[in-house]
């Protein structure tokens, strides 16, 4: 978090250099994307590094960010005996297991740990999924649900024990849209206006899936996703003109020649053209057969 605004794969833009981040993929990805992309917004620090779980999507990418990058905090979910851990967590100032209860503040802007349960990273329970880190962040009454792998069980608990503080305009998607999660109930409750699926291009797995998609779209929210929009932006907090939360995706902000024009609002305001562009979730149909139970 930069003081200001938060840092991560759909976030926005400031000048400040310390920073939040959330979530690593791969390492190349890492250093081709992530960290040029932090350099030319002139960070060259970061407050806290949340690794969200052990799969490879997830935290892939953490030792290339630890390694470039002054790391004063690292929290994850990481099981204490595996390499991941060992590989990454000797690399931050301060490490901490990522659990229920955990929050701060910096200038106004709220961050509250809601999952996984107190002691659950010590003693890992299932999938790595179970002990993904859950955040919430508020800034000026707008609200950003960051849920990493989450399936329906870990969906079921948040119910049961935070169903009030769920509420939000902004969701990234549980488990990139996997059918194991978004849950009509969880759905109800976070009430998201913006939806966010962070996907590949036509990914092996079918994400997000396409009954995930209609639930979302039933609610009412808006549908970006990575492999359609490229990169999205997203601005919480009294620095929105709107008081909304702002979002916008980069092919859409700066268009290479070889996409097809006709499908971005001329005005160049907000998102995708939802009449032209189709922005109810969908893209293309994978060229392979997703498997089964994702």
């Amino acid at each position: 978090m930069c003081k200001s605004r938060a840092y991560g794969w759909c976030n926005g833009e400031n000048r400040n250099t310390n920073g939040f981040f959330h979530g690593t993929d791969n390492p190349v990805g890492t250093e081709r994307l992530v960290l040029p992309w932090l350099r030319s917004v002139g960070v060259d620090r970061l407050d806290t590094l949340v690794v969200t779980h052990r799969d490879w999507d997830h935290s892939g990418g953490a030792r290339s960010v630890l390694e470039s990058l002054p790391v004063a905090l690292l929290l994850d979910s990481l099981p204490p005996a595996s390499p991941e851990a060992r590989d990454l967590q000797p690399l931050a100032q301060e490490r901490r297991a990522c659990a229920e209860g955990q929050g701060w503040e910096w200038d106004g802007v709220r961050f509250s740990m809601l999952h996984p349960p107190a002691g659950r990273v010590d003693a890992p329970q299932g999938r790595s999924n179970h002990q993904s880190c859950v955040l919430l962040v508020q800034a000026a009454g707008q609200r950003l649900l960051l849920t990493a792998d989450i399936e329906a069980a870990d969906e079921a608990w948040l119910l049961a024990r935070h169903r009030t503080e769920l509420a939000s305009q902004v969701l990234l998607v549980p488990h990139h849209g996997s059918r194991s999660s978004s849950t009509a109930p969880f759905v109800a409750a976070v009430g998201a206006r913006e939806v966010l699926y962070p996907v590949g291009y036509r990914n092996r797995f079918g994400h997000p899936r396409p009954e995930v998609v209609e639930r979302y779209a039933a609610s009412g929210a808006r549908a970006w996703r990575t492999d359609r929009d490229g990169a999205i932006g997203l601005v919480l907090g009294a620095a929105t003109a709107s008081g909304k939360p702002e979002l916008w995706a980069e092919r859409q902000r700066r268009p290479r020649y070889w996409y097809d024009r006709y499908a971005w609002k001329e005005s160049g305001q907000g998102g995708p053209d939802e009449e032209e562009n189709g922005n109810d979730g969908k893209a293309p149909a994978p060229t392979t057969t997703a498997p089964q139970g994702r």
